[in-house]
């Protein structure tokens, strides 16, 4: 750890960094305007990151064993649902103003 107390300004980059991501992959190429469509492809995207970080980490560093490797690919995939439906939701709500 880096200290008693995690930097938070660093935290709240990084969601936005991931944030902009989703936003800009589900605007850009996939189209996507539901909280469920959002959801099962903010799924995909986030398991496919951390798989990628994860693994990778596990495999050169001594920081965390498997098991706490790959609870954390599944915590960051639930997470990555919940962040791409509601992107997904707000970029629909703006659809349907659009069209009233």
């Amino acid at each position: 750890m880096r200290g008693p107390m995690p930097d938070l300004i660093f935290i709240f980059l990084s969601g936005l960094c991931s944030s902009f991501l989703l936003t800009i992959i589900f605007t850009k190429w996939a189209g996507v305007k539901t909280y469920s469509a959002g959801f099962t492809n903010g799924m995909i995207i986030y398991f496919l990151l951390a798989g990628t970080m994860d693994l990778s980490l596990y495999a050169f560093y001594n920081l965390a064993n498997l098991t706490l490797t790959l609870v954390d690919i599944i915590a960051q995939t639930v997470f990555g649902g919940m962040v791409g439906g509601i992107i997904g939701l707000v970029l629909g709500i703006g659809n349907k103003e659009a069209k009233a």
